[in-house]
Formats: structure tokens, C-alpha cells, sequence
């Protein structure tokens, strides 16, 4: 057996025993091993990944953006669409308006003829007139707020035992038309005051 300690330059030097130097060496192919597998599944796992998040975190932001705008658009056409509502409803509470207003003209101007035919003694023509005059009376019942509803209903019994007079004796039925005017007037003037 050799001598295990060598002496150089004076100074006695240990020498590691093989099955050391043995373990030394296997530990660090096995530390370098480790370490080329976390690089490798760091190129190989972690960078894609990572790559994809940057991709997946981009279409994020842009669709984040698309639904503001989106939001935004929707919040414009519901604004434009509760102002067109308006402007809507607007319209056809002045159409109704016009309806009723020409369906109250339309009867005071059939009572005024009823009331002529009969100062004229003309009994076709005052039967005619009352008819259509009844006529115009239904739609503005259809048309009138609930509050006038009663006033109309009343004034259209009237017309309708006008008519039923108008067949016993022509001139019978002359106060229930000027009674007529006078309320259709009335009622006008109380639902369109700024009108002449």
C-alpha cells in the first residue's frame, strides 16, 4: 500500500480516497443534469406558456376595450332610443289630440246641421245629420280622457233620444241639439283653450 500522504513542498497533503471523488463526481453530473432539465423544461414548458399569457393577456385587453365601446354604443342608442320614445309618444298624443279635436268639430258641426234641417223642416236631412253626429259622438268617447268620459256619454244619450224624438215630431229634438252645441262647444274650449 502507497503511502497516502505525499509530502509536497514540505507539507504533508491528504489524498481523497476514489470512492469520494467517485460520489463528488457523480453528484455533480447529477447537479448539472438537474440543472439542464430545469433549463430544458424552462425552454421547453415555461416559455410557450409564458408567450401564450402575453398573447392571451393582449386579446383580453383588446376584447376589454371592444366591450367598452360596445357598452358605449349601447349606452347612446338606448339614449337615442328613450329620445325617440319620447318624440314618439310626443306624436301620437298630438295625433290624438287632432282625432279628438276633429271628431268634436266633426259633431258640432253634424248637431249645427241637425238643428238647420230641422228649422228647415227637412226630416231626411236631420235624421242624416244626427246619425252621422251620433257617429262622431262614439269616437270621441273612444277618444276622451276618462275624466270628460261621463260628459260625453251623456251627451250622446241625448243624441240618441234626439234621434228617437226627431221620429215623433220634427222640432221635438231642437232643444236637445242646442243643448248639444252648447256642450260640445264647452267641451272644446275646455280641452283646446288655446285654439279660437
Amino acid at each position: 500500500m502507497e503511502n497516502m500522504e505525499k509530502k509536497t513542498n514540505g507539507a504533508p497533503v491528504r489524498q481523497i480516497p476514489s470512492w469520494l471523488r467517485a460520489i463528488v463526481r457523480w453528484g455533480l453530473v447529477i447537479l448539472v443534469a438537474f440543472t439542464l432539465g430545469a433549463l430544458l423544461i424552462t425552454l421547453i414548458f415555461h416559455q410557450p406558456l409564458r408567450q401564450e399569457y402575453k398573447r392571451v393577456s393582449a386579446e383580453l385587453e383588446t376584447a376589454t376595450d371592444e366591450i367598452t365601446d360596445l357598452s358605449d354604443q349601447v349606452t347612446d342608442l338606448t339614449t337615442e332610443a328613450a329620445e325617440l320614445t319620447s318624440a314618439n309618444e310626443t306624436l301620437q298624443l298630438n295625433l290624438d289630440n287632432a282625432g279628438l279635436q276633429q271628431a268634436i268639430t266633426s259633431a258640432l258641426a253634424e248637431v249645427r246641421a241637425t238643428r238647420l234641417a230641422i228649422v228647415t223642416g227637412d226630416l231626411a236631412g236631420a235624421r242624416l245629420s244626427i246619425t252621422q253626429a251620433i257617429q262622431s259622438l262614439r269616437s270621441i268617447q273612444e277618444l276622451i280622457d276618462k275624466d270628460n268620459l261621463d260628459i260625453v256619454t251623456d251627451m250622446l244619450n241625448k243624441a240618441e233620444q234626439a234621434n228617437t224624438d226627431l221620429q215623433a215630431e220634427l222640432t221635438s229634438a231642437l232643444p236637445a241639439m242646442e243643448l248639444l252645441d252648447t256642450n260640445l262647444l264647452a267641451l272644446f274650449k275646455t280641452l283646446f283653450p288655446a285654439q279660437p
